[in-house]
């Protein structure tokens, strides 16, 4: 019998190409969502009678219930990198995810992944952190035998990070960086797309697993390496911490004068307190070793997408 997983935040950049993996071996998926036409839109390539898609307001406990239903499987993919109006760290990050967990357990789901990242700790400085820190205790203490998966920066044909510097460069001679020296282990995204399919398959397979792709470098030399792949000269400049934080700070001033017209997504006070740590798997952690995948380095797929994102200059 076919069996069926929920992905919460399938329609994401991680989301779908756990989505598309799942698919590949069989599985129905449902993808919870709180818009279900833009979605579909996401997967308008996609022609599966296992696709189906259900609208859920992560925030709302009831509707992670109704997702739930019926469900083998659940996978927590939902994370954003900067608070937005109703989008708050600890609402989506951690009080959903126990929401989640409980419900899975409520349910009888047999397997429960949650995606959260390095760095994660309820002591943390950073609300994103902390708040990580607290969702990865809260479907815990809900689901015992739950995978948690740590990536590092997330790198991929539609990332967030590569993409972000790569238009930059199109309108600025320069890139300047705060915590140019921070370290940084970036993995690809269908290498974690692909621990979560076995943490989904292995019933053996429980607790934390930090993952990094095969290369530490730390933010100056990641920005160097894209540049080198784009063909393309650019001044990196690296930035005091204190200046990143005046930064920070003209940038949330015109977001309030602009009265939301203007969303800070450049560079906040959280993203600055985490830029004083590295974000690297630790000696210690469970990784990719334990589960039997050699993830896939930045040399072999930036030039995929990096080589034709901008015009040569």
């Amino acid at each position: 019998m076919q069996k069926t997983a929920v992905i919460f935040g399938g329609a994401g950049f991680l989301g779908r190409e756990v989505t598309s993996q799942m698919l590949a071996i069989g599985w129905k998926i449902k993808i919870a969502t709180r818009s279900v036409d833009a979605a579909k839109a996401k997967f308008a390539n996609v022609k599966s009678s296992s696709l189906e898609f259900i609208e859920c307001d992560i925030l709302n406990a009831p509707s992670i219930e109704r997702a739930m239903y019926g469900c083998d499987a659940a996978i927590n993919c939902v994370g954003i990198l900067a608070e937005k109006g109703a989008n708050q760290f600890d609402d989506l990050q951690a009080t959903a995810a126990g929401e989640i967990g409980r419900m899975a357990q409520k349910h009888n789901v047999s397997r429960l992944i949650h995606i959260s990242s390095i760095g994660a700790d309820i002591e943390s400085k950073s609300l994103y952190s902390s708040s990580k820190g607290r969702g990865e205790q809260l479907i815990q203490d809900a689901f015992a035998q739950s995978v948690i998966l740590r990536p590092s920066i997330i790198f991929g044909e539609e990332d967030s990070f590569f993409n972000r510097f790569a238009q930059m460069t199109k309108t600025s001679p320069m890139l300047p960086l705060v915590g140019a020296q921070t370290k940084f282990q970036p993995v690809y995204v269908k290498d974690v797309a692909l621990a979560v399919v076995k943490a989904v398959s292995a019933h053996s397979i429980f607790g934390i697993y930090e993952l990094g792709g095969p290369e530490v470098a730390n933010f100056r030399q990641l920005m160097n390496k894209m540049l080198e792949t784009m063909n393309k000269k650019r001044i990196v400049i690296g930035l005091p911490f204190a200046v990143g934080g005046i930064m920070a700070s003209s940038f949330d001033i015109l977001e309030k004068v602009s009265f939301g017209a203007f969303h800070n997504e450049m560079l906040t006070h959280d993203q600055i307190v985490n830029l004083r740590n590295d974000n690297i798997v630790a000696e210690t952690a469970q990784s990719f070793v334990d589960l039997e995948i050699q993830p896939r380095s930045m040399d072999e797929i930036l030039p995929l997408y990096l080589s034709s994102a901008l015009p040569c200059k």
